[in-house]
Protein backbone atom coordinates (compact mmCIF):
# COMPACT_ATOMS: atom_id res chain seq x y z
CA UNK A 1 0.00 0.00 0.00
CA UNK A 2 1.23 3.65 -0.80
CA UNK A 3 0.69 6.36 1.63
CA UNK A 4 -0.14 9.71 1.47
CA UNK A 5 0.53 12.58 3.50
CA UNK A 6 -0.88 12.42 7.00
CA UNK A 7 -3.52 15.02 7.85
CA UNK A 8 -4.13 15.65 11.72
CA UNK A 9 -7.75 16.19 12.72
CA UNK A 10 -8.82 19.41 14.27
CA UNK A 11 -9.28 17.93 18.12
CA UNK A 12 -5.81 16.74 17.68
CA UNK A 13 -6.89 13.16 18.15
CA UNK A 14 -6.62 11.55 14.74
CA UNK A 15 -4.86 11.32 11.94
CA UNK A 16 -6.20 10.83 8.38
CA UNK A 17 -4.31 9.46 5.19
CA UNK A 18 -5.19 8.15 1.79
CA UNK A 19 -3.95 4.55 1.53
CA UNK A 20 -3.92 3.42 -2.26
CA UNK A 21 -3.16 -0.52 -3.47
CA UNK A 22 -2.20 -0.04 -6.92
CA UNK A 23 -3.12 -3.25 -9.55
CA UNK A 24 -4.59 -3.93 -12.66
CA UNK A 25 -5.94 -6.19 -14.81
CA UNK A 26 -4.89 -7.21 -18.87
CA UNK A 27 -7.78 -7.30 -21.09
CA UNK A 28 -7.66 -7.84 -24.79
CA UNK A 29 -10.00 -6.26 -26.81
CA UNK A 30 -11.49 -8.73 -29.70
CA UNK A 31 -10.94 -6.81 -33.03
CA UNK A 32 -14.23 -8.40 -34.78
CA UNK A 33 -16.71 -8.13 -32.21
CA UNK A 34 -15.31 -5.71 -29.43
CA UNK A 35 -15.80 -7.85 -26.48
CA UNK A 36 -13.17 -7.79 -23.59
CA UNK A 37 -11.67 -10.78 -22.59
CA UNK A 38 -8.95 -11.23 -19.13
CA UNK A 39 -5.73 -11.81 -21.05
CA UNK A 40 -2.99 -14.47 -19.77
CA UNK A 41 -5.20 -14.85 -16.59
CA UNK A 42 -6.21 -11.01 -16.29
CA UNK A 43 -2.73 -10.36 -14.28
CA UNK A 44 -1.56 -7.33 -13.50
CA UNK A 45 0.99 -6.12 -16.43
CA UNK A 46 1.32 -3.20 -19.04
CA UNK A 47 3.68 -2.67 -22.19
CA UNK A 48 2.97 -6.78 -23.62
CA UNK A 49 5.19 -7.48 -26.36
CA UNK A 50 5.54 -10.65 -28.57
CA UNK A 51 8.60 -12.22 -30.25
CA UNK A 52 8.21 -12.67 -33.56
CA UNK A 53 8.41 -16.33 -33.71
CA UNK A 54 5.50 -16.57 -32.35
CA UNK A 55 7.02 -18.46 -28.77
CA UNK A 56 7.21 -15.51 -26.24
CA UNK A 57 5.77 -13.14 -24.73
CA UNK A 58 7.02 -10.34 -22.48
CA UNK A 59 5.67 -7.93 -20.31
CA UNK A 60 6.40 -5.20 -17.63
CA UNK A 61 4.24 -6.43 -14.14
CA UNK A 62 1.87 -3.35 -12.11
CA UNK A 63 3.02 -1.71 -10.20
CA UNK A 64 6.31 -3.32 -9.39
CA UNK A 65 7.62 -2.26 -13.08
CA UNK A 66 9.98 -5.94 -13.60
CA UNK A 67 10.56 -7.05 -16.95
CA UNK A 68 9.15 -10.67 -17.23
CA UNK A 69 9.21 -13.25 -20.35
CA UNK A 70 7.28 -16.40 -20.57
CA UNK A 71 5.90 -19.05 -22.82
CA UNK A 72 3.55 -17.53 -25.35
CA UNK A 73 0.70 -19.08 -23.12
CA UNK A 74 2.11 -17.42 -19.49
CA UNK A 75 4.11 -20.48 -18.70
CA UNK A 76 7.83 -21.04 -18.25
CA UNK A 77 7.68 -17.51 -16.25
CA UNK A 78 11.11 -16.08 -16.03
CA UNK A 79 12.06 -12.54 -14.11
CA UNK A 80 14.78 -10.72 -16.55
CA UNK A 81 14.72 -7.17 -14.23
CA UNK A 82 13.96 -6.37 -10.56
CA UNK A 83 14.74 -3.58 -8.21
CA UNK A 84 15.09 -0.48 -8.02
CA UNK A 85 14.50 0.52 -11.74
CA UNK A 86 10.96 0.53 -13.63
CA UNK A 87 11.32 -1.05 -16.76
CA UNK A 88 9.23 0.83 -19.26
CA UNK A 89 8.73 0.27 -23.14
CA UNK A 90 9.80 -3.60 -23.69
CA UNK A 91 10.62 -4.31 -27.61
CA UNK A 92 11.28 -7.58 -28.56
CA UNK A 93 14.31 -7.77 -31.37
CA UNK A 94 13.19 -9.43 -34.55
CA UNK A 95 15.19 -12.27 -34.31
CA UNK A 96 13.40 -12.70 -31.07
CA UNK A 97 16.97 -12.89 -28.73
CA UNK A 98 17.05 -9.97 -27.55
CA UNK A 99 14.80 -7.44 -25.79
CA UNK A 100 15.27 -3.09 -25.94
CA UNK A 101 13.73 -1.89 -22.74
CA UNK A 102 14.10 1.52 -20.75
CA UNK A 103 15.14 2.05 -17.31
CA UNK A 104 13.48 4.84 -14.96
CA UNK A 105 15.97 5.08 -12.12
CA UNK A 106 14.67 5.98 -8.39
CA UNK A 107 16.17 9.94 -9.45
CA UNK A 108 13.75 9.58 -12.35
CA UNK A 109 16.43 9.37 -15.31
CA UNK A 110 15.59 6.82 -18.01
CA UNK A 111 18.29 4.94 -20.21
CA UNK A 112 17.67 2.67 -22.85
CA UNK A 113 18.88 -0.68 -22.59
CA UNK A 114 19.71 -4.13 -24.44
CA UNK A 115 19.33 -7.49 -22.40
CA UNK A 116 18.97 -11.31 -23.70
CA UNK A 117 16.22 -13.03 -23.75
CA UNK A 118 17.28 -15.45 -21.88
CA UNK A 119 18.61 -13.24 -18.95
CA UNK A 120 21.45 -11.63 -17.53
CA UNK A 121 23.24 -8.66 -17.49
CA UNK A 122 21.72 -5.64 -19.51
CA UNK A 123 23.83 -3.11 -21.45
CA UNK A 124 23.44 -0.06 -22.17
CA UNK A 125 22.05 1.04 -25.47
CA UNK A 126 24.23 4.46 -26.00
CA UNK A 127 27.35 3.69 -23.11
CA UNK A 128 28.26 7.30 -23.83
CA UNK A 129 25.44 9.45 -23.75
CA UNK A 130 25.32 12.05 -21.06
CA UNK A 131 21.39 12.57 -21.83
CA UNK A 132 18.05 10.65 -20.92
CA UNK A 133 17.22 8.08 -23.97
CA UNK A 134 14.03 6.84 -23.86
CA UNK A 135 10.81 4.79 -26.30
CA UNK A 136 13.48 3.28 -28.27
CA UNK A 137 12.35 1.09 -30.86
CA UNK A 138 13.73 -1.65 -33.40
CA UNK A 139 13.88 -1.33 -37.25
CA UNK A 140 11.89 -4.11 -39.21
CA UNK A 141 15.66 -5.58 -40.21
CA UNK A 142 17.10 -5.33 -36.49
CA UNK A 143 20.09 -3.52 -37.70
CA UNK A 144 18.91 -0.23 -36.19
CA UNK A 145 17.34 0.99 -33.05
CA UNK A 146 15.04 4.62 -33.25
CA UNK A 147 14.92 6.48 -29.37
CA UNK A 148 14.43 9.75 -27.96
CA UNK A 149 17.18 11.93 -27.38
CA UNK A 150 17.06 13.92 -24.24
CA UNK A 151 13.90 12.22 -23.26
CA UNK A 152 12.37 13.74 -19.70
CA UNK A 153 14.46 16.68 -20.43
CA UNK A 154 13.30 19.98 -18.71
CA UNK A 155 13.39 21.54 -22.14
CA UNK A 156 10.69 19.18 -24.29
CA UNK A 157 11.69 21.10 -27.59
CA UNK A 158 15.32 20.13 -27.46
CA UNK A 159 13.97 16.85 -27.81
CA UNK A 160 14.68 15.03 -31.12
CA UNK A 161 14.76 11.73 -32.88
CA UNK A 162 18.02 9.40 -33.22
CA UNK A 163 18.42 6.37 -34.98
CA UNK A 164 21.58 3.95 -33.84
CA UNK A 165 23.12 1.68 -36.48
CA UNK A 166 23.97 -1.10 -34.53
CA UNK A 167 26.78 -2.26 -36.93
CA UNK A 168 29.04 0.97 -37.21
CA UNK A 169 27.75 2.26 -33.63
CA UNK A 170 27.17 5.60 -35.91
CA UNK A 171 24.15 7.65 -34.74
CA UNK A 172 22.74 10.59 -37.08
CA UNK A 173 18.83 12.67 -36.25
CA UNK A 174 16.04 12.19 -37.80
CA UNK A 175 15.62 15.21 -40.01
CA UNK A 176 13.15 17.81 -39.04
CA UNK A 177 12.62 15.56 -35.66
CA UNK A 178 13.38 18.49 -32.93
CA UNK A 179 10.24 18.48 -29.92
CA UNK A 180 9.79 15.20 -31.37
CA UNK A 181 9.13 12.10 -29.04
CA UNK A 182 7.63 8.70 -28.60
CA UNK A 183 8.51 7.15 -32.05
CA UNK A 184 7.21 4.09 -33.26
CA UNK A 185 8.96 2.42 -36.33
CA UNK A 186 5.96 0.68 -38.69
CA UNK A 187 7.02 -3.31 -39.58
CA UNK A 188 7.10 -2.25 -43.25
CA UNK A 189 9.75 0.51 -42.30
CA UNK A 190 8.71 3.21 -44.13
CA UNK A 191 7.19 5.16 -41.26
CA UNK A 192 7.98 6.86 -38.00
CA UNK A 193 5.28 8.16 -36.07
CA UNK A 194 5.99 10.61 -32.94
CA UNK A 195 4.14 13.06 -31.05
CA UNK A 196 5.82 16.69 -31.08
CA UNK A 197 5.88 19.33 -28.97
CA UNK A 198 4.12 21.93 -28.44
CA UNK A 199 1.32 19.85 -28.10
CA UNK A 200 -1.01 19.42 -30.89
CA UNK A 201 -3.98 17.55 -32.53
CA UNK A 202 -2.60 14.67 -34.51
CA UNK A 203 -0.27 12.70 -34.80
CA UNK A 204 3.43 13.57 -36.99
CA UNK A 205 4.23 10.54 -39.71
CA UNK A 206 8.10 10.68 -40.90
CA UNK A 207 8.08 8.86 -44.37
CA UNK A 208 11.63 7.57 -44.96
CA UNK A 209 10.92 7.95 -49.10
CA UNK A 210 9.84 10.87 -49.18
CA UNK A 211 12.06 12.28 -45.89
CA UNK A 212 8.94 14.77 -44.93
CA UNK A 213 6.72 14.76 -42.03
CA UNK A 214 2.97 14.68 -42.51
CA UNK A 215 0.62 14.78 -39.48
CA UNK A 216 -2.63 12.34 -39.20
CA UNK A 217 -5.49 14.14 -37.42
CA UNK A 218 -6.54 12.65 -34.43
CA UNK A 219 -8.54 14.64 -32.04
CA UNK A 220 -8.79 14.70 -27.83
CA UNK A 221 -6.14 13.22 -25.70
CA UNK A 222 -4.37 10.20 -27.52
CA UNK A 223 -1.81 7.71 -26.32
CA UNK A 224 0.65 5.10 -26.96
CA UNK A 225 0.56 4.74 -30.66
CA UNK A 226 1.03 1.53 -32.26
CA UNK A 227 0.84 0.16 -35.87
CA UNK A 228 -0.83 -2.30 -37.39
CA UNK A 229 0.96 -5.83 -38.47
CA UNK A 230 0.20 -4.25 -42.29
CA UNK A 231 1.37 -0.86 -41.81
CA UNK A 232 -1.44 0.85 -42.83
CA UNK A 233 -2.89 2.22 -39.75
CA UNK A 234 -1.81 3.43 -36.06
CA UNK A 235 -3.93 2.59 -32.93
CA UNK A 236 -4.18 4.89 -29.93
CA UNK A 237 -5.86 5.20 -27.05
CA UNK A 238 -7.95 8.20 -25.91
CA UNK A 239 -7.94 9.08 -22.32
CA UNK A 240 -10.20 11.54 -20.57
CA UNK A 241 -13.40 12.90 -23.07
CA UNK A 242 -14.59 10.21 -25.70
CA UNK A 243 -12.39 7.36 -24.18
CA UNK A 244 -11.78 4.64 -26.35
CA UNK A 245 -9.64 2.89 -29.06
CA UNK A 246 -9.33 4.03 -31.78
CA UNK A 247 -7.22 3.82 -35.42
CA UNK A 248 -6.44 5.89 -38.36
CA UNK A 249 -5.33 5.42 -41.93
CA UNK A 250 -1.30 6.33 -41.87
CA UNK A 251 -1.45 8.15 -44.79
CA UNK A 252 -4.36 10.03 -43.68
CA UNK A 253 -8.33 9.81 -43.38
CA UNK A 254 -10.64 9.54 -40.71
CA UNK A 255 -10.30 7.59 -37.09
CA UNK A 256 -12.07 4.65 -36.49
CA UNK A 257 -12.99 3.61 -32.95
CA UNK A 258 -12.84 0.33 -32.17
CA UNK A 259 -14.00 0.33 -28.79
CA UNK A 260 -15.72 2.01 -26.36
CA UNK A 261 -14.16 2.65 -22.86
CA UNK A 262 -16.14 5.16 -21.66
CA UNK A 263 -16.33 4.24 -18.29
CA UNK A 264 -13.52 2.48 -18.54
CA UNK A 265 -10.70 3.25 -15.31
CA UNK A 266 -7.53 2.95 -16.36
CA UNK A 267 -3.97 2.12 -14.74
CA UNK A 268 -0.28 1.70 -15.05
CA UNK A 269 2.90 3.30 -15.28
CA UNK A 270 1.40 6.83 -17.15
CA UNK A 271 -1.71 6.11 -15.61
CA UNK A 272 -2.81 4.11 -18.77
CA UNK A 273 -1.29 1.41 -20.77
CA UNK A 274 -1.98 -0.22 -24.46
CA UNK A 275 -0.26 -2.50 -26.57
CA UNK A 276 -1.20 -4.47 -29.54
CA UNK A 277 -0.93 -8.57 -29.75
CA UNK A 278 -0.34 -10.02 -33.15
CA UNK A 279 -3.56 -9.94 -34.37
CA UNK A 280 -3.72 -5.81 -33.72
CA UNK A 281 -6.41 -7.01 -30.97
CA UNK A 282 -6.41 -4.17 -28.07
CA UNK A 283 -4.43 -5.46 -24.82
CA UNK A 284 -5.21 -2.58 -22.08
CA UNK A 285 -4.73 -2.31 -18.42
CA UNK A 286 -7.84 -1.94 -16.54
CA UNK A 287 -7.73 -0.41 -12.69
CA UNK A 288 -9.04 -3.07 -9.98
CA UNK A 289 -6.89 -1.19 -7.29
CA UNK A 290 -7.93 0.02 -3.85
CA UNK A 291 -7.95 3.97 -2.85
CA UNK A 292 -9.26 4.67 0.57
CA UNK A 293 -8.84 6.81 3.13
CA UNK A 294 -7.82 5.69 6.79
CA UNK A 295 -7.95 7.30 10.16
CA UNK A 296 -5.55 6.97 13.00
CA UNK A 297 -6.67 7.00 16.33
CA UNK A 298 -4.11 8.87 18.87
CA UNK A 299 -3.73 7.78 22.48
CA UNK A 300 -2.06 9.87 24.41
Amino acid sequence: MQWGPPIPSRDGEKIFSQGVTPRGELFRVDPRTGALQPFLGGISAQYVTFSSDGKSVAYVSYPEGYLWKANRDGSNLVQITGPPNQVIWPRWSPDSKQILYVAVAPDGHGTSYLVSAIGGIPRKLIPEADVDTGDANWSPDGTKVVFDWGWLTSKPDKEELRILDLNSRQVHTVPGSAGSFASRWSPDGRYLSAFAYPSSPGLRIFDFKSEQWTTVPASGEIEDPCFSRDSRYIYLLRVGQDQGVFRIPVIGGKEERVVDLTNWHFTGYFGYAMSLDPTDAPLILRDVGSDDIYALTLEW
